[in-house]
């Protein structure tokens, strides 16, 4: 398992990260740390949720306050962030931008996809292998049999360390400049038209489509919206439709640009939605 120690990085160029999305666990949150150091752990859990009854919030925010407090006693950082665990997409989006954001600063990422719900620990493994980040299960030897040891421990118990790494498979992700427009297609349900895709290029300096056909005299514009309908196709719309992340269809004259289902998870997780 490649959960690595301080001692191990580059003499302090890079810092250990743990992603730990949070349920109803302690033990599973913890036990790791009991061999494994970290300089930052993230907690996700739901804190806040105005459709969850108020007990059922309190004793999630019950959970986190104790796995927040037992880290910080080891010299951790701790980052609580409130996010929706009933909503796939809302947390591959959460934990693929920490993932960024950590990979910038060159940092380990670890992620931890045992302490919280099934539908949770399918989106952060995602999210996971999509970024190639390293992913583990934390075994439990026994279950809490009392309210006293589900408050102490969770719902898990975890006598002893039994950690499995889950190995990464390769996901094929679209290029860059595709997983941004298929983060923007992803907050238009009613689609694109081509002359909005341009802009949204231009607006990134995605070479090609520096100069629009708005922006020409009116004898080159038909012969530039050609060649740059030809460019976009090639370069990126052809490919996302074989994907299956787009579907493109007339509406009279006008082309427009969808984003499909499976498109959608692809944006959700790319890191480029915020």
């Amino acid at each position: 398992m490649n959960i690595m120690n301080n001692s191990d990085s580059m003499k302090g160029l890079q810092e250990i990260v743990h992603i730990i999305p949070l349920g109803h666990e302690v033990d599973r949150a913890l036990k790791p740390f009991e061999k494994y150091k970290a300089d930052r752990v993230y907690i996700l859990a739901v804190t806040k949720n105005a459709a969850l009854k108020k007990m059922m919030l309190k004793k999630q925010r019950d959970y986190v306050k104790k796995v927040e407090t037992l880290l910080q006693s080891k010299g951790i950082e701790v980052i609580s962030i409130n996010v929706d665990m009933f909503d796939i997409k809302e947390v591959m989006k959460r934990v693929s931008s920490i993932i960024m954001k950590e990979k910038e600063m060159n940092n380990i990422i670890n992620i931890n996809m045992s302490a919280c719900g099934r539908l949770t620990s399918v989106g952060v493994t995602l999210a996971a292998m999509v970024h190639q980040v390293n992913v583990y299960y934390v075994h439990a030897d026994n279950y809490s049999s009392s309210e006293e040891e589900i408050q102490e421990h969770g719902i898990s118990r975890c006598e002893n360390l039994k950690i499995t790494p889950i190995h990464n498979f390769q996901i094929m992700m679209p290029d860059n400049v595709s997983k941004m427009l298929l983060s923007r297609l992803s907050l238009k349900p009613d689609g694109m038209d081509n002359e909005e895709i341009f802009r949204i290029l231009k607006d990134k300096e995605v070479q090609g489509f520096e100069e629009l056909p708005e922006d020409m005299d009116r004898y080159e514009r038909r012969s530039k919206k050609r060649n740059l309908i030809m460019l976009l196709n090639k370069r990126y719309l052809d490919k996302l439709e074989i994907m299956g992340y787009i579907q493109r269809e007339k509406v009279g004259r006008i082309t427009v640009t969808k984003i499909t289902e499976a498109g959608q998870y692809i944006a959700y997780v790319s890191g480029f939605m915020e």
